[in-house]
């Protein structure tokens, strides 16, 4: 027998971002056993309307990476170069840290 769920909307952002730290646990969670997940229409609403929140604020936090990147070094970037960016980077401020 088939069991049945309701979905908040973190287990459905959590499952779509990778970039979210509970990602790994509510992809095993969807992944495992024989249920199946609804989702009312509010926590669907609610979901489209952080989604979109969510992807932009990636998209401004890959942008400010980039200039930044673009301002301090020219040319091809070294091994000690990328170390350095890569330290630089918040990761409690910025989650697109692993993009």
């Amino acid at each position: 027998m088939v069991d049945n769920a309701f979905l908040d909307k973190g287990v459905i952002l959590g499952f779509c971002f990778f970039t979210d730290p509970h990602h790994r646990e509510c992809r095993r969670y969807l992944s495992g056993g024989e249920t199946e997940y609804f989702a009312t229409e509010q926590v669907e609403n609610i979901f489209r309307n952080a989604k979109d929140s969510i992807i932009e604020d990636h998209r401004s936090g890959v942008l400010r990476n980039i200039q930044r990147v673009k301002v301090n070094y020219e040319g091809e970037l070294s091994e000690s170069d990328i170390e350095e960016i890569q330290s630089e980077i918040d990761r409690d401020e910025n989650s697109t840290w692993r993009i």
